[in-house]
């Protein structure tokens, strides 16, 4: 036993010496991975927090697909009927491909579980390529990957809240991280990382964009003098939030039009919310142990190896070059986030505009990036290629970054199949109430209890005799007799912008007709008196904005991706 621990570090350096940096750390960080999402593997996985709403949200659009619907807007199977639009309001870009391996007939769960094991690579190759990117020796960009993709909040996000749209946003706040860094520092004119780490970040988790956003402009006002001595990265700054807008146009402008056409929960309840019962006290902020039998929940701490690691900043003086600008600056700014996880800002008074996160520890997320991305830098300067110190930190970082990563997902485990929680098939009915978790996108002070009270029936102003016909794909026909007078229909319908309604009468031309909203915030058509018996078709037309919007932004994305061709081409020849 001994002579095998006495000959790791023989192995260890010959092993890398054999392979070369550039393939053994991305190799070992693959390793690891493996490893570490082998809890995947157990038949079904844990209810999460928000694990229904997610897994509705896909069916729903698996169902879709099926009926022929494309682009899936509206959920039409969810509140029995109704139709939940959160795709017009929270994105489903990224949900496509899970929802693609359940069409080619993989079950869902396990779809979903697949997805994860693709998207934990792809969140900790980003961070790994991005610090490569910035200049980080080969075992710092490997140390940050690491600290990233195992770390606490990763952990509970994938396994514990099932945050599928936070899960999105993991691979796209490296290469916002590395756009800034270019921006900033570097070569500002290299900025399609910004552009499309944002554009990405918008179309995978807006909570997660709004506070990269803020982050990303708080950075560029601390380093202001270098934005003044070089106007050209102002000018290249506002062409990357322009290139962005173009972008995610397709989305941003229909849900703009979305919010003005009606009021919904989101703006009159989430936003104005009270969130500062959900700060994370002081003494929690770091240690990665699940908090149990709390009022409100709050995610366990985001690990102590960060602050072993980032400590160790104050063993040494860096040269004021780029490197220790850069490095300072992302571990300011992880250690901001982790204080606005508190009741430090005033969540009551002017932070609370930003309600609409709905938990302080949203900050969490960033905090980990750019802590994780921070300490990459530290351990490359530390290191500075030399093999004992590199197999030194790495069994530090196996240590610390492995019990932040599995003392929470055996935590979850455990305690899942302990409470028999583990989901191991799925049908919308099992969701309940949770299709429409948070109630954000139903009109203003409308309940799912009012759904579930009025039933899905067709009322008529007046007496008339009426059939109504409900497919899956969201359409509505209601044949209808004996209308003698001006009338109104009520149908089981959330009234999105985008509804159309066609009066069809035997042996005429289709006759459109006005999409109204009624008393009780459903879809409802005037019918004249003149037409005694027909068909009502309902269906989901969409918006004129939904089309231009799409169109803008493909063509703007072949644009980019042509000029790109091009311009790699030519500098090749040259």
């Amino acid at each position: 036993m001994n002579n095998i621990f006495l000959n790791i570090p023989f192995f260890w350096d010959k092993l890398i010496r054999k392979c070369g940096d550039t393939f053994f750390y991305p190799a070992l960080l693959g390793t690891l991975g493996c490893i570490g999402l082998i809890p995947l593997l157990y038949p079904g996985i844990p209810q999460g927090h928000d694990l229904f709403f997610h897994l509705a949200r896909l069916q729903g659009m698996l169902d879709a697909l099926n009926e022929g619907v494309f682009p899936i807007r509206v959920n039409f199977s969810a509140l029995d009927g109704y139709g939940y639009a959160s795709g017009l309001f929270y994105p489903d870009f990224f949900a496509y491909i899970p929802v693609f391996f359940a069409k080619i007939g993989i079950s869902l769960i396990n779809s979903y579980k697949l997805f994860l094991f693709i998207w934990w690579f792809f969140a900790v190759y980003s961070m790994y390529f991005s610090l490569t990117k910035m200049g980080v020796e080969k075992f710092g960009a490997f140390a940050g990957a690491l600290l990233y993709g195992w770390s606490s909040y990763f952990a509970t996000d994938i396994f514990n809240r099932a945050a599928f749209g936070e899960v999105l946003a993991f691979p796209f706040i490296p290469m916002v991280i590395l756009g800034l860094y270019n921006l900033i520092y570097g070569n500002f004119r290299n900025n399609l990382p910004l552009i499309f780490g944002f554009s990405a970040l918008f179309l995978a988790h807006q909570i997660t964009f709004i506070l990269m956003c803020i982050i990303s402009f708080l950075w560029c006002v601390l380093n202001i003098i270098l934005f003044l001595r070089k106007l050209e990265r102002i000018l290249f700054l506002f062409i990357s939030i322009f290139i962005t807008f173009v972008l995610v146009s397709f989305f941003f402008l229909p849900m703009l039009e979305q919010m003005q056409y009606m009021e919904y929960n989101l703006t009159s309840r989430t936003i104005k919310s009270s969130i500062i019962e959900r700060a994370v006290p002081f003494t929690r902020l770091w240690l990665e142990l699940p908090y149990m039998k709390l009022e409100y929940w709050i995610p366990p701490g985001i690990g102590i190896i960060f602050l072993i690691i980032a400590s160790q900043r104050l063993r040494f003086t860096l040269p004021p070059n780029i490197h220790r600008r850069t490095s300072d600056g992302l571990l300011i700014i992880g250690f901001g986030c982790l204080l606005a996880a508190t009741n430090f800002l005033p969540w009551e008074g002017m932070m609370k505009a930003l309600a609409g996160i709905q938990f302080p520890w949203r900050f969490y997320l960033p905090a980990t990036a750019f802590l994780a991305a921070g300490c990459g830098f530290i351990l490359s300067h530390l290191t500075q290629n030399d093999i004992s110190k590199i197999r030194y930190w790495t069994w530090i970082l196996f240590v610390g970054c492995g019990f932040a990563w599995y003392f929470n997902v055996a935590y979850v485990y455990a305690a899942k199949i302990h409470e028999g929680k583990m989901l191991t098939n799925f049908s919308p009915s099992m969701a309940g109430r949770l299709v429409a978790s948070g109630i954000h996108y139903l009109p203003s002070g409308m309940d799912i209890e009012d759904i579930e009270e009025r039933g899905k029936i067709v009322l008529s102003k007046n007496t008339i005799r009426m059939r109504p016909s409900f497919s899956a794909n969201g359409e509505t026909t209601l044949t209808f007799e004996g209308n003698s007078s001006d009338n109104q229909l009520e149908f089981p319908i959330i009234p999105y912008k985008g509804y159309a309604a066609q009066l069809i009468l035997p042996g005429q031309n289709h006759i459109g007709l006005p999409i109204l909203i009624s008393s009780n915030s459903l879809l409802s058509v005037d019918l004249p008196k003149e037409y005694k018996t027909g068909k009502i078709h309902i269906y989901y037309k969409g918006t004129l904005v939904q089309k231009i919007s799409a169109i803008l932004s493909g063509l703007f994305f072949l644009g980019i991706c042509v000029y790109k061709a091009f311009f790699v081409r030519r500098s090749r020849l040259i």
